[in-house]
């Protein structure tokens, strides 16, 4: 599993120096192959990248959804967390990196 970690300041992955954003070509290819796609603050409505949740699902990968609303990626989700990502992201982080 190839393990990615952001700052707050410059919003690049310390592994590869990507920006966060990707473009839409090669965020299918990662969702393709993804053990963990987050979906964050979007209402999964807006195509292409409403797809990515679709396909991460297709393919096995576990999928947690973060919106204060419900969605209609919800029902393909492994993990439903109602909140603004703003609330939500920062104690996700800091419980899962310590």
């Amino acid at each position: 599993m190839r393990e990615l970690r952001w700052t707050d300041t410059t919003r690049r992955c310390l592994v590869s120096g990507d920006f966060a954003r990707k473009g839409v070509g090669e965020a299918v290819s990662l969702a393709r192959s993804a053990d963990l796609l987050m979906s964050v603050g979007t209402s999964a409505v807006v195509y292409p990248a409403a797809s990515l949740v679709e396909i991460a699902a297709q393919n096995d990968c576990k999928i947690a959804i973060v919106n204060p609303n419900p969605t209609d990626a919800d029902p393909l989700a492994d993990f439903v967390i109602r909140g603004e990502a703003g609330n939500v992201m920062p104690r996700i982080i800091e419980a899962t990196t310590g």
